[in-house]
């Protein structure tokens, strides 16, 4: 447990940041408003994750398109593409590298050389939102 105090302003300030965020998504992607979606200057600034991580441009690309890429797969290779993806974390990257590897040591080797490729060729691998 913390050693500071409950402040329940602060709470209130955090869920209202929440739920400012969500209407944020919501202007944009479903009432198709152009920018600005906020007043506020910190959501109008800077980037957040979305609230709801499935509603993130990335864990949909994960969901419908590398998830599927494996086929039938069972729940630990499912488990391994989410982590791959993860650590990478950039969609290009994987549109460009066109292939994930399987948990085997020489397609893991290979990837990896194929992004040391990319990224010596001046291409962004991965992404700062880690």
């Amino acid at each position: 447990m913390s050693d500071l105090p409950y402040d329940p302003a602060w709470e209130r300030r955090f869920w209202a940041f929440v739920a400012e965020r969500q209407r944020v998504w919501h202007r944009r992607h479903v009432e198709n408003r152009p920018p600005p979606w906020t007043d506020d200057p910190i959501l109008r600034s800077y980037r957040f994750a979305n609230v709801y991580r499935e509603l993130d441009r990335g864990t949909r690309y994960l969901h419908d398109v590398l998830v599927p890429a494996f086929g039938a797969a069972a729940p630990p290779d499912k488990l391994w593409v989410s982590l791959v993806y993860r650590v990478v974390n950039r969609r290009e990257t994987f549109e460009r590298l066109g292939w994930l590897p399987r948990p085997e040591g020489a397609e893991i080797d290979r990837w990896v050389s194929d992004l040391r490729d990319l990224r010596g060729g001046g291409e962004a691998v991965f992404t700062n939102r880690h």
